[in-house]
């Protein structure tokens, strides 16, 4: 690997890391906080459990909100769960 293609590659996990990171006040940067990742994750639950309120077929429901995997489903619903006890 020459100096060009490192200096690519390391502008390139920069980048990376710098869009998983929010930057505070003085330049640090910090990671997600827990908070904000259980927010994340249970976004696609809200949005079935939306989609059942506005009569929808569930197996459409869950298409929408892109849960038809049943992992991505426990995922989604143990975090809205979890975020839920937060507040």
């Amino acid at each position: 690997m020459n100096q060009q293609q490192r200096t690519s590659l390391a502008r390139k996990t920069t980048i990376s890391r710098s869009r998983r990171m929010k930057a505070i006040p003085g330049g640090r940067t910090e990671k997600p906080a827990f908070a904000d990742c259980l927010e994340v994750l249970s976004e696609p639950y809200r949005l079935y459990l939306g989609y059942l309120e506005l009569d929808f077929e569930e197996a459409e429901a869950l298409r929408l909100a892109g849960l038809e995997e049943d992992m991505k489903f426990r995922l989604a619903y143990y975090a809205w769960k979890q975020a839920g006890a937060a507040v």
